[in-house]
């Protein structure tokens, strides 16, 4: 049965976690399927849940994939159930493997590598690789760094307060203070680095003396190595990589942080793009999304009202956004830019992480990558 009009909606991308939803509308042949419809299952695209939610809650939140199942109702069922058990397994794994501050029981992770300073660690080669992709962004010196740990942990305790605004770094010097030095720490000779050793595949963190005393100096409470912002998308890398090798290469991944992914074994859709408008979030244009791609979006203001990680702060004669995205190489929140978006298509896996770290340059005031399509709407214009 043909597929027609896959639309995808990126209107409420930054949902909180708790209330986070993808709206996708389908139309399939002459009737609508609704994602995830209960009762008959008909062919469509349905949201794969992973069965274990229930034992870990944590590790799907912010991320939602759906499938398009064909044939009668009772195949669709058993293969519904099927990529759910697979997917909910694989992407467990990848949140353990990526996880900056936990570690688990027989998974050597990122977290190991942050307690295990100057020591080699053995890690998948899954991991190795995306080590090797981060620290390889973070040497162009474009405001991303995959050793901004501190200064992420720092951004995010006023992020996440009630009422942020007495805490921002441009009224509270001591918050100013912190950000700073977490900042500086990332641009000295002294900033920590990776070591790879490629017969099999171990990375070495090596921390030097003036971050050990600033660290211990000023008490931050994160270690360094964090993907931070580039994490959702090597989420879904190391994901769709996965179910691809499977056998699933189609499907669709939306994230919280702005990420759509249509694998390439899908249909070409169309999503919105959104910016702020008069205090509204608003439909700015349309964007045609080829199979095998990736649209990611970076913004400086909230979709819904008390949003968390977002607020606007009035000083200095003019109206400052807040958000998760801090340059790391400056400390400095921007908001020149009210919304961007940059996509990628190859048709790999690799799109995800290629139109996230583009949409981020060009959040910082970078030049676009003229080989990437792109969107930007300024604050103020």
């Amino acid at each position: 049965m043909e597929r027609t009009e896959l639309r995808v909606s990126t209107k409420h991308l930054g949902l909180r976690i708790t209330a986070f939803i993808i709206f996708l509308s389908i139309a399939v042949g002459a009737f609508a399927v609704g994602i995830g419809s209960l009762g008959q299952k008909k062919p469509g695209y349905y949201t794969v849940t992973p069965d274990s939610m229930e034992d870990t809650p944590y590790y799907a939140a912010g991320i939602k994939f759906d499938y398009y199942f064909d044939g009668a109702a009772n195949e669709i069922k058993h293969e519904l159930s099927a990529l759910k058990s697979l997917y909910g397994g694989i992407l467990h794994e990848v949140y353990m493997q990526l996880d900056a501050g936990a570690e688990y029981e027989g998974v050597a992770n990122i977290a190991t590598l942050n307690r295990n300073p100057g020591q080699w660690v053995a890690v998948s080669p899954e991991l190795f690789s995306v080590l090797q992709d981060a620290a390889r962004r973070t040497s162009l010196g474009e405001g991303y760094s995959v050793f901004a740990g501190a200064l992420t942990a720092e951004w995010n305790s006023v992020l996440t307060l009630s009422q942020p605004e007495e805490f921002d770094p441009l009224l509270n010097e001591d918050i100013r203070a912190r950000i700073e030095d977490a900042s500086a720490l990332l641009r000295g000779e002294d900033c920590p680095g990776l070591e790879f050793r490629e017969a099999d595949h171990s990375v070495r963190l090596t921390v030097g003396d003036v971050y050990v005393r600033v660290e211990r100096l000023r008490e931050f409470s994160a270690a360094p190595l964090d993907l931070g912002l580039m994490k959702e998308a090597y989420t879904v890398l190391l994901v769709s990589q996965a179910l691809a090798d499977k056998g699933y290469t189609g499907g669709i991944f939306t994230t919280e942080g702005g990420i759509t992914f249509v694998g390439a074994g899908d249909d070409a859709a169309e999503a919105d793009l959104v910016t702020l408008k008069d205090g509204r979030v608003t439909v700015a244009g349309t964007a045609a999304l080829p199979k095998g791609c990736a649209l990611s979006m970076r913004r400086a203001f909230p979709t819904e009202e008390g949003e968390l990680c977002y607020y606007t702060l009035s000083a200095d004669g003019r109206d400052h956004l807040r958000s998760p995205l801090v340059n790391a190489l400056t400390g400095e929140i921007p908001d020149a830019f009210l919304s961007v978006y940059a996509l990628s298509s190859s048709g790999t896996p690799a799109d995800a992480v290629e139109a996230a770290y583009e949409s981020l340059r060009l959040f910082f005031g970078l030049a676009p990558n003229e080989s990437l399509q792109n969107w930007q709407w300024k604050n103020g214009e």
